[in-house]
């Protein structure tokens, strides 16, 4: 036997063995164009890459409601699944019924037997809570559908509110006939509502909507009933879907849902599963912190004076600025100022400085791979001890948390 046929043969049973330990997932995943979905999927992508490079993925990009069909696909051909479902699906029943592993990438409205990794809701309605805690914001309404989800944000956002000694928010929850059915039946349901709560200025009225397509409403409701954003209505959506927020009446703020993040963990739990290891009924992450654009701008103030400091904040606030320094540029006193701009904005000048630097950081931990006393210099803070101490004060947890989340994944991945 010559030495080429040798390594044909080589070549062809490497093959063969590579074909036999393929592991074959099935994806099932609901509205892939939108932002949230593609960035799930790039995580299982990433995870699998890294840790799984037998899994092979079974999917089709171009059924946008139904990746999986049970009927075409022979279930045995799967050796795990993650799915994307609220209520029970014929697909549930067929991995279930065969005993397919399988994860859940969305919180259910009921249980479904399946393990669930997702966003903690009721964190997102706390981030969004203190974010609308502004003396000039003197009421404030929640706008979402009527499902599980949409209540644990609710139920945040009023704690929120509690903690900062507001008043509970005005609730519009649109039904499900609403929801799916006319847009401009949906619109005048949200325009009769902000039309009773129509603020009087100088205050304003905060809407936290729970997802960017009800932000997007919001702002439409807006426009035909004569409101201005941010100056009397100030609006924050959910999702960060990049094009809703841009396309926008009046560009949205929006909290992400840290979805790449969140696809590795739902790859990883399910291998520990298809290993027989035990994991968590429900994992719940952290979202990632608001992405602020006009809809609720703080620059949007009726004070010149404070509005101009606030610009100089948002400029500044990464050089090491100190409140000092911004009396250089205002023709006021240090205790006037002080005392205009908490009546204002609700907080000192310094805090604000403070909150301006952690939003920094928090864009450089989710996009760099800088060390700790880099990111302190580039943002402001005068060490990285102080930058530390000031993140786990403001988060409640250290920096290393909220690391990119290729590096969570791989670290949790050695272990």
């Amino acid at each position: 036997m010559t030495s080429l046929t040798v390594r044909r043969i080589g070549s062809i049973l490497r093959k063969e063995s590579h074909y036999m330990n393929q592991k074959r997932i099935l994806m099932e995943f609901g509205l892939p164009y939108f932002q949230h979905t593609r960035d799930c999927l790039w995580g299982v992508f990433d995870y699998a890459q890294r840790h799984c490079p037998e899994w092979k993925f079974m999917m089709d990009p171009f059924d946008f409601f139904q990746a999986f069909q049970p009927d075409f696909l022979p279930p045995e051909t799967a050796n795990g699944a993650l799915l994307c479902v609220q209520r029970r699906s014929k697909s549930l029943d067929v991995l279930q019924k065969n005993g397919i592993p399988a994860i859940n990438l969305t919180l259910p409205d009921d249980d479904l037997g399946i393990p669930c990794v997702t966003t903690d809701d009721r964190a997102i309605g706390v981030l969004a809570g203190r974010h609308l805690n502004l003396p000039v914001v003197s009421e404030t309404i929640y706008i979402g559908p009527e499902f599980r989800r949409s209540s644990l944000r609710l139920e945040g956002f009023r704690q929120a509110l509690k903690e900062a000694g507001k008043p509970p928010p005005h609730v519009l929850l649109v039904p499900e006939e609403l929801r799916r059915g006319s847009a401009q039946r949906r619109l005048n349901h949200i325009k009769a509502t902000l039309k009773k709560l129509r603020p009087k200025r100088p205050s304003r009225l905060g809407v936290f909507a729970f997802s960017d397509s009800f932000g997007h409403a919001v702002a439409e409701a807006c426009y035909h009933l004569n409101l201005t954003i941010p100056n009397e209505v100030a609006v924050i959506g959910c999702d960060n879907e990049a094009l809703i927020c841009s396309l926008s009446r009046v560009q949205l703020s929006s909290i992400p849902p840290n979805s790449r993040n969140l696809g590795m963990m739902a790859a990883k739990n399910l291998h520990s599963l298809m290993r027989g290891e035990k994991i968590p009924d429900m994992t719940l992450l952290e979202p990632m912190n608001i992405v602020e654009r006009m809809s609720s701008s703080r620059l949007a103030v009726e004070d010149p004076v404070i509005a101009k400091a606030l610009g100089i904040i948002r400029e500044k606030a990464g050089t090491g600025l100190r409140v000092c320094e911004i009396l250089e540029y205002l023709p006021i006193s240090r205790r006037n100022f002080e005392i205009r701009f908490r009546a204002t904005v609700g907080c000192s000048p310094f805090e604000e400085i403070l909150r301006v630097r952690l939003e920094l950081a928090f864009a450089k931990l989710s996009a760099d791979e800088e060390t700790n006393a880099k990111i302190a210099f580039d943002c402001g803070f005068s060490s990285a001890t102080h930058f530390e101490q000031a993140f786990r004060k403001h988060t409640g947890h250290a920096p290393s948390y909220y690391r990119k989340a290729e590096r969570a994944s791989g670290s949790a991945g050695a272990k």
